[in-house]
């Protein structure tokens, strides 16, 4: 088995933090692209949807697709395309539903 290449990115888009990678890719034989805990930050470090859980989903989905798309990956790549959306005070299932079908439909796929 041949040596693997480790590499720690902050792509221009995402917010830029000095304490953590937002990706880390790993490559020898194969390539896997992790993804750092995205949240509703926007590149110059503001809360995108502040009590709205559309926009912020949205907004976590945009900061994906950037990091992907700083490796020449998009969501065809993913192994899963669900998003984890919690319960949330006020949200109804349809909304998450919408949010859910919305991305998959129309944004990122």
């Amino acid at each position: 088995m041949g040596r693997l290449k480790v590499k720690h990115s902050n792509p221009k888009g995402l917010h830029d933090s000095k304490f953590y990678s937002q990706v880390v890719t790993v490559s020898g034989h194969g390539k896997t692209i992790y993804i750092g805990g995205q949240n509703a930050i926007n590149a110059e470090g503001q809360l995108i949807g502040k009590d709205d859980l559309e926009l912020q989903t949205k907004q976590v989905l945009k900061n994906i697709g950037t990091a992907l798309a700083s490796e020449n990956a998009t969501f065809n790549f993913f192994r899963q395309k669900s998003p984890n959306l919690k319960e949330c005070a006020g949200c109804s299932p349809m909304s998450r539903w919408e949010v859910n079908v919305g991305w998959r439909a129309k944004d990122f796929c």
